[in-house]
């Protein structure tokens, strides 16, 4: 797929391309015409109710840190539906604007338009598509992770995109982007892909070409904050992920070094290969990196898995919590209420609200989060418990029919948040 972007080549940018879009140009409130019932309209439902208005006259650079939303009404299939693009800004340094977008239903042309108008760069996307809807999608970058979904949801997106505004400097590479500003550094790292075949070696292919990157631009192993790993069929090659990650890791840390938070699920990659890999490393004295801890479950390294329940980013004007992939885990270790899907998603819920109270935030600060189920057909049960909870699922990928790494697990949540100093 050709990236639609308004960057049309690599260190380079242009003008505003754009797809048409019946979109008001100056929304004052949501406003729900007409859908489709079911799941998309559950969605859609408790988005629409639960979405800030915008204060009219402010800027999105003076609403730091709230919600940047745009509505469309758009065809799709002769059915009038909502889209909604939810977003949050993150100040990262003095003036390096970072925002966390995510679009419950991306076959608009709302986030090429917001992306355009307000000068932005694309660091990370990740497109969540039936398959049949696959080809109508357009990317915002060159290099979005792609995956298959059930065919009963919308199209969904979640994309980490920057100001250009507050860029010092600016560095697109054959395997990521690196940019800086101030005294931070950021390196989002394009999806390394494994082979076709699933071995060891083929695994490791992923981890080598993280390392070269990491050489490339002078970062250091210790310096990676977040993992994501997305295997194909991960009740089959989840110890194999984990041998890998172990010799590696055992190469990178040692003891006193944080491990980094991460997610490794299953998930259907539309690309050539098993196992996905991404990374964000972070270095410069203006940001800090320390461990999240989760009184409900125990560290996952004292049951032999390498990462860590969260790791926040601190900076003078805002903090960053990364909260790794939570499931259902008690403190020991093990599954806690085996075959009960209620009470497992109420207990995930439970514990990434205990990450986020440990370092001062709430559901509310949730600025990107993606929940994966095991069975399908538990969704509406699921949305309802988080909707019940206060959870902005206006900020939620969903995927479906995944199994989580162990098989006993029925569902599974990761999630950036953001607190802005004001």
């Amino acid at each position: 797929m050709a990236g639609l972007s308004c960057s049309a080549s690599r260190g380079e940018t242009v003008g505003h391309l754009r797809p048409s879009c019946a979109a008001d140009p100056n929304p004052k409130s949501l406003q729900v015409r007409r859908f489709s019932p079911g799941p998309r309209a559950l969605l859609a439902f408790i988005a629409a109710s639960r979405q800030p208005t915008a204060m009219p006259g402010m800027s999105s650079s003076a609403r730091r840190g709230r919600f940047v939303t745009q509505v469309c009404s758009l065809r799709v299939t002769d059915q009038q539906l909502l889209e909604v693009l939810s977003g949050m800004e993150c100040l990262v340094g003095n003036h390096l604007v970072l925002e966390y977008i995510v679009d419950t239903d991306a076959l608009g042309g709302n986030l090429v338009n917001h992306l355009c108008d307000n000068d932005l760069l694309v660091l990370q996307e990740r497109i969540v598509s039936p398959p049949e809807k696959l080809s109508l999608v357009k990317p915002v970058s060159d290099n979005p992770l792609v995956i298959l979904n059930d065919s009963s949801l919308p199209v969904q997106r979640s994309v980490v995109a920057v100001q250009k505004a507050g860029i010092d400097s600016f560095e697109r590479l054959d395997s990521g982007v690196l940019l800086a500003s101030d005294d931070i550094r950021l390196l989002f790292s394009y999806p390394f892909l494994t082979g076709k075949d699933i071995s060891f070696d083929s695994f490791n292919e992923a981890y080598r070409g993280l390392e070269a990157l990491l050489l490339q631009t002078g970062f250091t192993e210790t310096n990676i904050a977040r993992t994501w790993f997305l295997v194909k069929d991960i009740l089959r090659d989840y110890d194999l992920l984990n041998q890998v990650r172990d010799q590696w890791f055992a190469k990178w840390f040692k003891k006193g070094d944080f491990i980094p938070a991460s997610t490794g699920i299953q998930s259907r990659i539309n690309q050539e290969g098993y196992f996905s890999l991404e990374c964000l490393a972070v270095d410069g004295a203006g940001i800090a990196v320390e461990q999240m801890h989760c009184s409900l479950q125990n560290e996952p390294i004292e049951y032999g898995k390498m990462f860590s329940r969260g790791i926040l980013l601190s900076m003078a004007q805002s903090r960053i919590a990364l909260i790794s992939g939570t499931a259902s885990t008690d403190k020991f270790g093990e599954v806690k209420y085996f075959g009960d899907i209620a009470r497992q998603c109420q207990h995930m819920l439970d514990s990434v609200s205990d990450l986020l109270n440990g370092v001062g935030m709430d559901f509310e600060n949730v600025a990107q989060a993606m929940l994966w189920l095991k069975h399908g057909e538990d969704r509406e049960l699921c949305l309802d418990i988080l909707s019940r909870n206060g959870f902005p699922l206006e900020r939620c990928v969903l995927q479906l029919d995944c199994d989580v790494c162990r098989d006993e697990w029925l569902c599974e949540m990761e999630i950036t948040a953001v607190k802005n100093a004001s």
